[in-house]
């Protein structure tokens, strides 16, 4: 364990798995990458955010956090999106994967879409 002050104290970091809360909080969320059977890690967490980015509510304009708060609370309709993935490599893949570049993946790989990652990190130990 790291000395309270030392410079492995302060760079560590606190990576925990991630518990599915609906099943009583006794099972881990496993990540959504292809066929990895690995827990989900906190570090390695994004969240996709399906909504506007300005919406007028109640006599106000909501941006930012305080409109996501809003839509958590159900009082705005928009969506938010949790993934988790087991290392920061499975993360970038998966992220390189989705979106805008799907279709130019397809293209250039002759249809294969999933589980690239982007120029640089093919050869990474991320």
């Amino acid at each position: 364990m790291p000395v309270r002050g030392s410079t492995e104290w302060l760079h560590a970091r606190h990576d925990r798995a991630v518990i599915n809360l609906d099943s009583g909080g006794d099972r881990h969320i496993p990540c959504v990458f292809a066929d990895c059977d690995q827990d989900g890690r906190e570090n390695h967490k994004i969240v996709q955010h399906e909504h506007l980015r300005h919406v007028h509510f109640d006599g106000r304009w909501l941006r930012g956090d305080s409109l996501c708060a809003a839509i958590d609370a159900g009082l705005i309709a928009g969506l938010h999106r949790t993934y988790v993935f087991c290392s920061e490599r499975h993360k970038t893949a998966w992220l390189h994967s989705t979106g805008p570049r799907a279709q130019a993946l397809a293209d250039s790989n002759r249809g294969r879409v999933y589980g690239n990652l982007p120029t640089g990190y093919k050869g990474s130990m991320l």
